[in-house]
């Protein structure tokens, strides 16, 4: 099917007879048919255009929601990823210390164990140095003691 054009219009020539209509009135209808025509024709290539462009910024818009929709399942991917690393570095820092508590605790109750050992140890020498200083004394006693009966007989 022909799309009747303005220039069509205006290029319309009619054939006149004795009793048909005047040419001035038909010129000049014709000529308002062709400047609508014309302004329709404008304002549809507007409205293709406008439409296009309208279709472009839809395309766009969904390749930012799809951007946008990426870009959160990425940083709730990496938020996740960075929450559970937290977590296990936390449950090892956990395990370091608790490790280092235990090594605290042994080894202080290793140094208790060997400060009674040596209590224990200076208990006996001094016990071991009072029963020589008494047998010593008694000894000494008993020297004097001799001596002093010897004086006197």
């Amino acid at each position: 099917m022909n799309h009747i054009k303005p220039e069509d219009i205006q290029k319309a020539s009619f054939h006149t007879g004795a009793l048909g209509y005047k040419k001035e009135e038909v010129d000049s209808y014709l000529e308002e048919l062709s400047i609508s025509v014309q302004a329709m024709c404008r304002e549809i290539e507007e409205l293709k255009a406008d439409i296009s462009e309208q279709a472009e910024r839809i395309d766009n818009y969904r390749n930012l929601e799809e951007d946008l929709k990426n870009t959160f399942i990425l940083a709730q991917q990496s938020a996740g990823e960075i929450r559970e690393n937290a977590v296990k570095e936390s449950e090892m820092l956990i395990k370091e210390n608790e490790l280092k508590v235990e090594k605290i605790l042994v080894d202080g109750q290793k140094e208790i164990d060997e400060m009674e050992a040596y209590y224990a140890q200076l208990k006996r020498k001094v016990s071991n140095h009072k029963t020589k200083m008494k047998a010593d004394l008694k000894t000494l006693l008993d020297i004097l003691e001799e001596e002093a009966e010897e004086e006197e007989e």
